[in-house]
């Protein structure tokens, strides 16, 4: 098994630089699905033979945080390994923004360390509380009620 997650590996490492690489848990472990190891094709998707003639033109592989990806095509490559059910009882946040915001909004994708795993209870309230600021700034802005170069309440 191993043998062959190295070599479909090597075919992205070809062009794609190491840091791009896959890096903590999910450069360990195996799809629940298949039972193989994790590789880049499980995420991304099998690139087309035209793939590396691209560069910035048709999009053929997964592009996490990317608009041209819609929400729930994103979110639902990670929900193919990911159990919703379990996801909810570790934090009822998944249930909230699973259908308004991108896994990788909070997530990394291929860390060395994921940074939410582990995370004490006030820091995860205070990346709440500052991303909740933030749009309740951008929307006080976009209404005109925000002076723009202060960032506060406009009277």
């Amino acid at each position: 098994k191993e043998k062959k997650a190295a070599a479909r590996f090597a075919k992205c490492d070809k062009c794609h630089e190491d840091n791009e690489l896959m890096h903590g848990k999910h450069a360990k472990v195996t799809n629940p699905n298949t039972d193989k190891p994790v590789v880049c094709t499980n995420c991304h998707g099998t690139p087309s033979s035209k793939h590396r003639k691209q560069r910035g033109g048709m999009v053929d592989v997964m592009r996490f945080g990317d608009d041209a990806f819609p929400l729930d095509q994103q979110n639902g490559v990670c929900m193919s390994c990911h159990e919703p059910d379990a996801l909810r009882k570790s934090l009822w946040a998944h249930d909230v923004h699973a259908n308004k915001l991108t896994c990788t909004s909070c997530h990394a994708l291929h860390p060395d360390k994921e940074p939410m795993v582990g995370i004490t209870e006030k820091s995860r309230i205070k990346l709440c509380v500052d991303c909740h600021s933030k749009q309740h700034e951008a929307k006080l802005k976009a209404a005109g009620k925000v002076d723009a170069d202060a960032g506060k309440e406009a009277p």
